[in-house]
C-alpha cells in the first residue's frame, strides 16, 4: 500500500508540474516528507492538498456526435469551447477543486 500512495503522490506532482510548468516559469512542484506524511510542494514553499478530477474535457464533437447513440457534447450548452472552459473553471472552482487530471483537456 506505501508504494501505491507513493506512486499516486509522484502522479499528481508530475501533473501538477505538467500543468503548471511553462517555459517561462521553469520552477516545479515536489514532494516533501513533514511529520511522517507524504506532501506536494508548491514551487512557494506551501503545501498543496490536490482535490481534483479527471476527464475534464467538451465531451463529442458536433461533428461525431450520434443521436442515436447520446453522449456528451459541450456544443450543446455552449456556442464557443471558450466558454465551455470558463463555465467548466466556474463549476470546478464552485466545489473546491484545484487540479485537474488524466484525460482532461488542457489546452483550453
Amino acid at each position: 500500500m506505501l508504494n501505491f500512495g507513493r506512486n499516486l503522490i509522484a502522479l499528481c506532482v508530475a501533473s501538477l508540474s505538467w500543468i503548471c510548468t511553462t517555459p517561462a516559469n521553469a520552477q516545479r512542484f515536489e514532494t516533501e516528507k513533514i511529520d511522517g506524511n507524504w506532501w506536494i510542494i508548491a514551487p512557494n514553499g506551501d503545501k498543496v492538498f490536490s482535490r481534483g478530477v479527471c476527464v475534464v474535457d467538451p465531451g463529442t464533437k458536433w461533428e461525431d456526435y450520434d443521436s442515436k447513440n447520446p453522449s456528451y457534447g459541450a456544443f450543446k450548452f455552449y456556442p464557443t469551447k471558450a466558454e465551455w472552459a470558463a463555465g467548466a473553471v466556474r463549476l470546478l472552482n464552485s466545489g473546491s477543486f484545484n487540479t485537474i487530471g488524466a484525460w482532461s483537456d488542457y489546452s483550453t
